[in-house]
């Protein structure tokens, strides 16, 4: 699952970034030192997990993924694959618009291109989608 480049200058504004500039330098300085800043670890290794978490180890077609589906990733958390699940506007089976929910409730939740899905790569299928997949609570959550 890929980010379309847009959509990290989106999660960028989500967290706060304020340039009306699309500058990617930048962009990717703001987002390392948010996710450097989350306890996960050194920026390189928050960085390392955000990508890791966009990586699924088998092959899977959207046509064969089901509504609400917990997706193994090749992100380990405490010993364990960390998931995301698939959301297919109510259908059993994912056949049109897909979204990927992820771990920041906050956070808007990435969707799968249409034109751009199961694009065969030497490493195996791509789907593009539109925001960042993030493993964990980037941003305060909501309190009751």
């Amino acid at each position: 699952f890929a980010p379309d480049d847009g959509a990290f200058y989106d999660l960028a504004v989500e967290l706060g970034y304020d340039s009306t500039v699309y500058d990617e330098e930048d962009i990717f300085t703001f987002l390392a030192g948010a996710l450097g800043s989350i306890g996960i670890g050194d920026v390189e290794a928050a960085v390392t997990a955000v990508l890791q978490y966009h990586v699924v180890p088998e092959k899977r077609k959207v046509k064969d993924l089901d509504d609400d589906e917990e997706i193994d990733t090749a992100l380990q958390l405490d010993g364990m694959p960390a998931t995301f699940t698939t959301k297919c506007k109510g259908r059993r089976r994912c056949k049109g618009k897909v979204k990927l929910l992820h771990n920041d409730s906050n956070l808007k939740d990435p969707r799968i291109h249409k034109r751009f899905r199961d694009c065969k790569t030497s490493q195996g299928l791509l789907h593009e989608i539109k925001d960042v997949l993030v493993p964990l609570q980037l941003t305060p959550e909501a309190q009751p």
